[in-house]
């Protein structure tokens, strides 16, 4: 699968797209955080041989795709998103967003930044945890966090980042800010603005994105689908079929 470029916002962006000349809506996926657009070349492989134009693209930040020079909100990263449909000259769109890039799947459709066939949400993040511990672990790592610079206390500050589940904290540190602003928002208020089908799908063991959020988008999203596989955050790539097959038959029901 071939890389291609293209420049949004200044920005040198990288994206892979299977091209098919075809009336049908095109799907746009939008990986996780610490990912890129190749965490979803098995899934477009399945599709190849079908009469779709399928896109991965690398969102700012990650893989060959520049950073953004300022900080991104979440709202950043839905405009970076439209702008490059936009510029690709799509018209509607089925778009699926993993993990991170569940939350600007969300966001987008919750808003109708563009016009989307159907929205699917893999494992998605955009609910906040309330977790009282990770609160508290948070807390104390920030109040001691000028002793942490010495030497020997830095690897104790990353075992609290890691127990805090916040090793997407320390493991991308040109996005810290970015990292910041995104997991602080809370997406719950948008679900009820969304009117488009949705697919959920979700690992039981996922311990990232906990089914207890997948629950609560199928509770608040009107006219959506919860499919729980077996597996962790990744569920969608340990068993490939477990998603596409049910995935093809719910864009071609929803076209």
């Amino acid at each position: 699968m071939e890389e291609k470029k293209i420049v949004i916002q200044g920005m040198v962006l990288a994206y892979t797209e299977i091209w098919a000349r075809s009336v049908l809506p095109a799907v746009v996926f939008l990986h996780g955080w610490r990912s890129n657009r190749t965490v979803w070349y098995p899934i477009m492989a399945k599709f190849q041989k079908g009469k779709r134009r399928l896109i991965a693209l690398d969102l700012p930040g990650f893989g060959n795709s520049e950073y953004p020079q300022n900080p991104f909100s979440i709202s950043d990263y839905v405009n970076v998103v439209v702008e490059f449909m936009r510029k690709m000259k799509m018209d509607k769109v089925h778009l699926v967003g993993h993990s991170f890039g569940g939350r600007i799947a969300l966001k987008l459709a919750a808003t109708g930044s563009f016009r989307l066939s159907t929205l699917t949400l893999v494992d998605s993040a955009g609910i906040r945890d309330p977790s009282l511990t990770r609160f508290l672990l948070g807390f104390g790592a920030k109040i001691v966090k000028p002793f942490f610079r010495i030497g020997p206390m830095r690897q104790i500050r990353l075992n609290i980042y890691k127990k805090m589940g916040e090793e997407d904290y320390i493991a991308t540190p040109r996005l810290l800010q970015t990292y910041l602003r995104v997991v602080g928002e809370d997406l719950s208020l948008y679900l009820s603005r969304i009117n488009i089908p949705t697919f959920l799908y979700w690992g039981k063991d996922d311990k990232e994105t906990p089914l207890s959020m997948g629950l609560r988008m199928k509770e608040k999203i009107k006219n959506s689908h919860l499919l729980i596989a077996a597996g962790g955050h990744f569920a969608f790539l340990e068993n490939i079929e477990s998603f596409s097959e049910p995935y093809t038959k719910f864009i071609k029901k929803n076209e």
